[in-house]
């Protein structure tokens, strides 16, 4: 049996090292924020269990959009975090390119329920 492991993020690299706080490169896009990341299963092919945001950069497109440290995001993009393939999120977020939309669906610290619009900034 496995245990869920949480994972830190800090680098544009996808969920297991951060959600786009530095671009991987000048092309990349940059969201400004960082989450910790629950998962589940076996190493090679985990399934998320949760993502909770733990840092939102001040000017972001993140911060702009309304994203906050404590959120726990519920989606992205229309795809349920509990229970999605951890891999092809993290493709997903470390492709973004500037002018890219994503659209996140989280739960902020009092309980509210907001659909955010994000753009991917340089």
């Amino acid at each position: 049996m496995f245990r869920p492991t949480a994972l830190r993020a800090a680098t544009a690299a996808g969920l297991a090292c951060a959600l786009a706080v530095t671009p991987a490169s000048a092309a990349k896009g940059h969201l400004g924020f960082a989450v910790e990341v629950e998962t589940a299963g076996f190493f090679l092919t985990p399934s998320l269990e949760r993502v909770q945001v733990t840092r939102v950069i001040a000017a972001s497109p993140a911060a702009n959009a309304g994203l906050r440290a404590g959120d726990a995001v519920i989606d992205i993009d229309g795809v349920a975090i509990k229970g999605a393939p951890a891999k092809p999120l993290a493709e997903k977020l470390k492709s973004v390119e500037p002018g890219d939309h994503l659209r996140m669906t989280v739960r902020h610290a009092d309980g509210r329920v907001a659909t955010l619009d994000l753009v991917a900034g340089r």
